[in-house]
């Protein structure tokens, strides 16, 4: 798997060379027990130019919309909303603090769901003000993110510097349906006799979520490989991340993607020997339609589990179509809100075939570059 992930690497860089592209970094696990399964830190370990020795895996980055399913899992497990609660995707102004999306403008009042599947920034901040702050980032420190993430409202959408290692230890718990597993990626260390001289311990089990409050996020995250047209050839959660300097200009675009088997972290962007460099024009959703259909697409075919929905979760609002957290059910929003904006939003909870046609991309924003 090593050489897969630095095969799709090395054609995602030549892919996105259009974008400015010059370097990307790819970090693969099992869930179930923790083992890294490819790192690569660099498309190229020889290449100064790109400061290819410098390893991207281990590196604090801005993770722009990646962060967002941390900030609607704190608050859907603490019953602050559901994925039916209404949100209001427009300017709004949170005590001095604007967010804004690609469009500066909005979706109107929309349900979580939705917001979620479209990657609207101002509700995302509306739903880090509910819950708080300080919950969401203890949150994130349990599911793994060990930098130091600031409190101020622009962590939600992806503001706060961390690093690929952290975020696929965070993700490996929606992975793993809400246990967390230590990453590890020595198992056995031998002398020059053959003797073992180190031996991974047994797997550290934590339960940081529920299996039903997890399900939540993947059930929403299933469908963005639809709703952006990655052409992958098995089920996977995902999730993109676009990073903005603060002008308009992109430094960092990632793809998080995951289903019972395997989970990964992406990245791609343009470096210099000393781990900076220029921007690109690249949005997550070119990474996760490129470089990341490489490797998803040349993963053994046994990767393709998907989860059962799990004791804990119920029907609800809108004929039934909606899942929620047993107990939450009866907060259905009102108003109704708006119809939702494309076909692929439908709430659904059967699990999707193991393999599904690629459709088309539909013509709906791209992911905001936060």
């Amino acid at each position: 798997m090593q050489a897969l992930a630095q095969q799709a690497v090395a054609q995602g860089v030549r892919d996105l060379h259009w974008a400015n592209v010059n370097n990307a970094a790819l970090l693969a696990a099992d869930p179930k027990s923790g083992e890294v399964l490819a790192w690569v830190g660099s498309a190229d370990y020889s290449n100064d130019s790109i400061g290819g020795q410098f390893d991207v895996v281990t590196a604090e980055r801005q993770p722009g919309s990646s962060f967002k399913p941390y900030v609607y899992e704190a608050a859907l497990r603490d019953h602050k909303i559901t994925l039916a609660t209404v949100l209001k995707d427009q300017l709004t102004n949170f005590n001095g603090y604007t967010p804004h999306d690609f469009d500066n403008g909005g979706m109107g009042m929309i349900p979580a769901r939705t917001a979620l599947l479209f990657s609207r920034n101002i509700p995302a901040v509306q739903v880090a003000q509910m819950e708080g702050m300080s919950n969401v980032i203890a949150l994130a420190q349990k599911m793994g993110i060990n930098s130091k993430l600031d409190p101020g409202l622009s962590t939600a959408i992806g503001g706060s510097d961390l690093t690929m290692l952290e975020h696929v230890q965070g993700y490996e718990v929606f992975a793993n349906q809400g246990q967390r597993v230590n990453l590890s990626w020595i198992n056995s260390v031998d002398d020059g006799q053959g003797n073992v001289v180190y031996q991974r311990p047994g797997t550290d089990t934590k339960n940081v979520l529920t299996p039903a409050e997890s399900y939540l996020i993947t059930d929403v995250l299933r469908r963005y490989q639809y709703q952006w047209g990655f052409g992958w050839n098995r089920q996977m959660a995902s999730k993109t991340g676009t990073s903005d300097n603060g002008h308009g200009q992109i430094p960092d675009s990632w793809v998080m993607a995951y289903n019972p088997d395997i989970v990964i972290g992406t990245w791609v962007g343009n470096t210099a020997p000393n781990g900076g460099g220029g921007h690109i024009l690249a949005f997550g959703e070119s990474v996760g339609s490129t470089l990341l259909r490489y490797f998803v697409n040349g993963l053994p075919n046994k990767m393709r589990d998907w989860y059962s929905q799990p004791n804990g979760i119920v029907h609800g609002c809108a004929g039934g179509k909606e899942i929620f957290l047993a107990g939450t059910e009866n907060m259905c929003p009102s108003p109704s809100p708006s119809p939702s904006p494309s076909p692929s939003e439908s709430p659904s909870i059967s699990p999707l075939p193991s393999v599904t046609p690629t459709p088309s991309p539909l013509p709906s924003p791209k992911p905001s570059p936060t």
